[in-house]
């Protein structure tokens, strides 16, 4: 999995280390930084989540009969 870090460090603010989290902000649109307006019907999910998602469908999730 992805390793946790503070995102506030010193009093400051790091946006950057937490846009790396989001992996849909990696990308680029015409050369510039992705930005993402979040609502009410979706959110993006940080990478240590996605990632223990996907490891949650792969070993422990089954049926019960």
């Amino acid at each position: 999995m992805t390793e946790t870090h503070p995102a506030v460090a010193n009093g400051s603010y790091d946006v950057e280390k937490v846009r790396a989290d989001f992996r849909a902000l990696l990308m680029e649109v015409n050369g510039h930084p992705l930005s993402y307006l979040d609502n009410a019907a979706s959110a993006q999910k940080p990478a240590q989540v996605l990632d223990r998602m996907r490891h949650a469908y792969e070993f422990e999730y089954s049926n019960v009969h």
